[in-house]
């Protein structure tokens, strides 16, 4: 795929244990609460011998997936060439309302618009005794993605994102002066 800019849906969050001391789940959670731009009440959490583990609700995904992705995909494919590819999704979702179901859709990679990314590393700042950030991995279902040469093209994600940020900040008269957008 390459490197691009992806719009997607957390749907699993890990932290591997660390083999000697195991990190303190309440202050792993506050720091997630307070880094990540998710939601954990819409999460289940579970603990192996192996990590710490996030997973989506499966009834969150059941009764708010396809509500969302419908807002969604008619506000950021407008292009009539994308509307078709968004609409079969929506189809094939509409064929069984289960979790599991979805999730195994997005691993076909049947549209770009709803595919499975995996496996997504990232760290957060933590200080523990071993260092002063904590490794994580994310699983995903990608709404947007745009490379380089999209970009080039039409900038359609960035025009999205932009729109929102100026949304989230309309009480202030400057959001209407931001812009988003790649430097050369």
């Amino acid at each position: 795929m390459g490197q691009s800019i992806c719009l997607s849906l957390v749907t699993k969050v890990y932290v591997a244990k660390p083999k000697r001391k195991p990190l303190d789940l309440e202050k792993l959670t506050l720091t997630f609460k307070q880094e990540l731009p998710l939601d954990l009440s819409l999460f289940d959490f579970s603990e192996t011998e192996e990590e710490y583990c996030w997973n989506i609700k499966p009834t969150e995904l059941e009764q708010g997936l396809l509500p969302f992705l419908e807002a969604f995909y008619s506000q950021y494919y407008t292009h009539p060439n994308y509307i078709e590819g968004y609409q079969r999704i929506l189809d094939r979702l509409r064929q069984e309302r289960n979790a599991l179901y979805y999730l195994d859709v997005a691993k076909c990679k049947y549209q770009e618009c709803f595919q499975d990314d995996s496996k997504i590393l990232d760290y957060l700042p933590y200080r523990h005794e071993y260092g002063s950030s904590v490794r994580f991995h994310f699983d995903a279902i990608i709404l947007a993605l745009a490379g380089k040469i999209y970009l080039e093209m039409s900038g359609g994600l960035l025009k999205f994102l932009n729109e929102s940020v100026q949304l989230r900040f309309k009480a202030f008269p400057l959001a209407k002066c931001l812009n988003l957008y790649i430097s050369e």
